[in-house]
C-alpha cells in the first residue's frame, strides 16, 4: 500500500494517545492528503522559500512544525485580515504549483520531544524534574552569567550570537527550567522549582516579567523561538526515515527566525 500524507499524518497522532483531535492543529494544512508520497521535508517554520527548496529536492509532503497561513490556528473559520490576504492567496497557489501536500506536526512533537531535545541541545546538565511541557536540570552551582553565557555558546550555532538576559548576572544557579516554544512563561517556570528560566522571545514580555526578574533579581535568558525549536526537528525527520527507510526523508535548517544586525 503507497503512503499518503493522511497515513503519515494519523501514525504521527498516534505518537500521543492523549491528542485531543478536536482541537489539535495537527492536521492537513494545505494540498491533498491522499496523494502518494515520494519524499519528506521536515520544517520548523514553513516559509515559502523553504517550501520551494523541499519541492526542489524532490519532496511532495512537508512536515512543518508552525502555522504556513501566519495564525497558530491558520485562520479556520475566520477571516484572513486584509493585510495577509496576497501572501495567503499567493502561498497556497505556491504550494499547488509545487504539487505539495503540507501537513502540521505542533502539538503532539511539543507533548513527545521537544523538551527533552531542547535540554539535551543546550547540554546544560542532568534533568532532575519538570513536567510534560518543561524540564528542570542540575547545573551546579553556577552564577546565572556563567549560564548565559553557555546558553549562547550553543544558540550562536543556530545563528544567536547573543542571548537576552534580565535579572542578577551574580545570583547563584542550580536548577534551570527549560519549556518548549512558547510554554516558557517565567513565572510557571519558576513554580517547578527553577532558580533560573530560559524563556523564548515570543512568550517574553518585557514590561510584565522582565520588569518583575529586574525588580526581584531573578535570572532570566531570552533565546529566539526558532532557535529552541529547529534543533528538534532533525529528530523528527530521523524518526520519519526510521518508519519509511526507502522514502527520502530530509531536515531544511533554519536557526534563528531573524537575522543580527550590526552597527
Amino acid at each position: 500500500m503507497s503512503l499518503s500524507p493522511r497515513i503519515l499524518l494519523n501514525r504521527l497522532h498516534a505518537l500521543w494517545p492523549d491528542l485531543n483531535q478536536e482541537e489539535t492543529v495537527d492536521r492537513i494544512i494545505a494540498g491533498p492528503a491522499d496523494q502518494e508520497v515520494r519524499g519528506v521535508a521536515v520544517c520548523w517554520m514553513p516559509y515559502r522559500k523553504t517550501l520551494k527548496e523541499a519541492a526542489d529536492r524532490g519532496a511532495n509532503l512537508v512536515i512543518a512544525h508552525e502555522p504556513t497561513f501566519y495564525d497558530h490556528w491558520e485562520f479556520r473559520g475566520e477571516p484572513v485580515p486584509e493585510p495577509m490576504q496576497p501572501q495567503v492567496e499567493a502561498k497556497r497557489r505556491e504550494i499547488e504549483e509545487h504539487g505539495l501536500t503540507v501537513i502540521r506536526c505542533h502539538d503532539v512533537w511539543d507533548a513527545v520531544q521537544v523538551p527533552d531535545r531542547w535540554a539535551e541541545y543546550l547540554q546544560l546538565g542532568p534533568v532532575v524534574g519538570g513536567d510534560r511541557y518543561a524540564r528542570i536540570l542540575d547545573v551546579g552551582n553556577q552564577t546565572a552569567e556563567q549560564i548565559a553565557q553557555r546558553i549562547a555558546a550553543r544558540t550562536g550555532e543556530s545563528g544567536q550570537s547573543t542571548v537576552g538576559f534580565y535579572g542578577d548576572l551574580e545570583r547563584r544557579v542550580q536548577r534551570v527550567a527549560v519549556g518548549t516554544g512558547c510554554y516558557s512563561d517565567p513565572l510557571v517556570l519558576r513554580a517547578l522549582g527553577a532558580d533560573l528560566v530560559v524563556a523564548v522571545d515570543d512568550i517574553l514580555r518585557s514590561w510584565i516579567a522582565g520588569t518583575w526578574a529586574e525588580d526581584e533579581g531573578f535570572p532570566i535568558v531570552v533565546v529566539n523561538h526558532g532557535v529552541s525549536e529547529n534543533c528538534t526537528k532533525r529528530h523528527l525527520a530521523d524518526l520519519v526515515q526510521s518508519w519509511y527507510p526507502e522514502l527520502p526523508v530530509f531536515w531544511i535548517p533554519q536557526g534563528c527566525s531573524y537575522r543580527e544586525v550590526r552597527a
